[in-house]
């Protein structure tokens, strides 16, 4: 049987698949700043929406991040985000639980979006991202052909 629209595939596969939480929210931060998400099960992913930072992945060269860049991480990683290479990190963890007042052990389903504001008063930069928990049965089967990281470019058509 020929599908007419190769996306149906990907329709049936998302609609098979129950996500068990998510967590969304925009942060604005301002230099310096840099924080670090450890490596986790869930899908995460992040959108520059003004200014620009850096993102660091271990065997990666820093990789500078400007307004309309994308990046997701399918797989578990350490990443970290920046307003420069040297800028002092902390983890996302203690800045949600010090802005945020949630214990981010528990499940974050019904927890409103993030808006979190944090850095040392400089230039801003503004970002938007989640997290999405997939079911590890169902779930594995979209990630598996997925590749590790996903980075589309506003300024390189051809990273896209």
């Amino acid at each position: 049987m020929t599908r007419a629209n190769p996306m149906d595939l990907l329709s049936d596969i998302l609609s098979t698949i129950q996500i068990e939480n998510t967590f969304f929210g925009r942060q604005t931060l301002t230099e310096p700043w840099g924080y670090e998400i450890p490596p986790t099960s869930t899908v995460h992913f992040l959108r520059v929406t003004s200014g620009a930072c850096w993102l660091m992945r271990p065997g990666h060269e820093p990789q500078r991040l400007e307004s309309g860049d994308f990046v997701m991480f399918a797989r578990p990683t350490i990443s970290v985000f920046a307003s420069s290479p040297d800028a002092e990190i902390v983890p996302l963890v203690d800045l949600i639980r010090k802005y945020y007042a949630v214990d981010y052990s528990i499940e974050l389903r019904n927890a409103p979006p993030l808006d979190l504001h944090h850095g040392g008063g400089g230039p801003a930069t503004e970002l938007v991202g989640g997290a999405i928990d997939l079911p590890v049965d169902t779930g594995a089967m979209l990630i598996n052909s997925m590749p590790e990281f996903i980075y589309l470019s506003s300024r390189e058509p051809e990273t896209r």
